[in-house]
């Protein structure tokens, strides 16, 4: 066990008293296992929450059947090393459907996860569901209470949520409604990692570097973990080793009434080096911003630069590398508020292309909002997109000598209602 950071002492405090006010208050509670490190380090604080008793209520998996074997043996293993108790449940329309990622894309997500486990919390008649979501992860999850209520069929409500001051959490539900309950809520990605190290808290083995068979497809590294996975024409299976790390920060702070917030965040991946047309680099990207409010104003500017093409895209050999550059402005005062976002992105593009043309974007959007009533507000904005690679067919999506810049701009004026 190594030091720990003195703020993690706060984190682990306040996890486990949540986990604490969990067994106060509900009437059948269970704890979701995803098996991955969040909810690794969440069992690791139920543990410790009700230490030497085991936690008063079971674990839930959400079994696709399409999970990697590596997590399923260390679920298993896991249980069996302290005795937890495993409910587990499939979507059985979905099973009889073969519902599958090769077939049904998003719907697959939907059906086999998201259906699954309001079918297994129903099901088990469960009041709470104790989940390893955090604020940090996007930003739908910032508005997540602690004690999360759901409504009837389990759906999200803004209305049902509510305050929780001086860390008081209501448990209370009126018929039909159920709780979802995050004790991970203020916790980074990069604090989970280093309560995964001063801990010395297990994790799935996948999280880690060591050769694995792999294809390449549209520019990415995909596992080949079991005789199911289908094969595109000429792809074949080759060892490699691989792991994909994401290492970030985080700063806010205030100076005179000048707020300032900050982040860096560093990825990286191994290469690829099959011997095919077109061979692609290992991801490594820095990504980095920082935001200024003072008195109603706020300035952003945040950039990218590395061996990427896109989103978190590997590169192509020989290609261009990527920067970004984003810059925004805003103004609130009272039921006004105004603001200006511009973006420019310089990358490959189309891999067919490389050490030929470098793709080039530029956005450019302005716009303003009234509110009128609580939830009823009145928007303006205009938009301008521009790219530009020579040789690439942007209608087509493919290499082409039509198309190569095109220009987009538009108006919007919109009643945005909120309930």
């Amino acid at each position: 066990m190594t030091m720990r950071p003195a703020h993690l002492k706060a984190l682990e405090a306040e996890s486990i008293h949540i986990l604490r006010e969990v067994a106060a208050q509900a009437a059948n509670p269970v704890l979701l296992y995803s098996i991955g490190k969040d909810s690794s380090v969440l069992l690791h604080l139920a543990r410790k929450a009700f230490f030497p008793a085991k936690p008063p209520f079971p674990l839930l998996h959400i079994d696709t059947t399409w999970k990697f074997r590596d997590m399923i043996v260390f679920r298993d293993k896991t249980v069996q090393q302290f005795g937890f108790e495993l409910r587990k449940h499939t979507n059985p329309d979905g099973l009889r459907d073969g519902i599958n990622p090769f077939d049904h894309g998003s719907a697959y997500t939907q059906i086999m996860k998201t259906d699954a486990l309001k079918q297994a919390l129903t099901i088990g008649k469960y009041d709470f569901a104790i989940g390893g979501a955090r604020r940090d992860e996007e930003r739908s999850r910032a508005k997540e209470r602690v004690f999360s209520v759901r409504g009837p069929g389990h759906t999200w409500e803004p209305k049902r949520q509510r305050p929780e001051l001086w860390h008081l959490y209501n448990g209370n539900l009126a018929p039909g409604e159920t709780l979802r309950v995050f004790p991970l809520s203020n916790w980074t990605e990069l604090d989970v990692w280093t309560y995964v190290l001063a801990e010395g808290i297990d994790v799935v083995p996948l999280y880690f570097a060591a050769p694995r068979p792999t294809v390449m497809r549209d520019g990415q590294i995909i596992v080949v973990d079991d005789d199911r996975m289908r094969f595109l024409p000429g792809e074949k299976p080759e060892t490699k080793l691989v792991r994909f790390r994401s290492i970030g920060a985080r700063y806010q702070g205030s100076f005179s009434g000048l707020e300032v917030k900050g982040y860096g965040v560093y990825i990286t991946s191994g290469k690829e080096s099959t011997p095919a047309v077109q061979k692609y680099d290992g991801l490594n990207e820095f990504n980095g911003g920082i935001a200024l409010t003072y008195a109603g104003f706020t300035v952003n500017g945040d950039f990218t630069t590395g061996r990427t093409n896109g989103s978190n895209a590997l590169a192509p050999t020989g290609g261009a590398r990527t920067d970004a550059e984003l810059a925004a402005i805003s103004y609130a005062n009272g039921p006004w508020s105004v603001g200006a976002i511009m973006g420019i992105v310089d990358s490959q593009g189309s891999a067919s292309l490389v050490k030929i043309t470098q793709r080039h974007e530029f956005a450019f959007a302005v716009g303003g909002n009234y509110k009128l009533a609580p939830g009823l507000n009145l928007a303006l904005e205009y938009q301008y997109l521009q790219k530009h690679q020579g040789g690439f067919d942007f209608a087509a999506n493919a290499v082409g000598n039509l198309n190569n810049d095109i220009r987009v701009q538009g108006l919007t004026l919109a009643t945005i209602v909120n309930w």
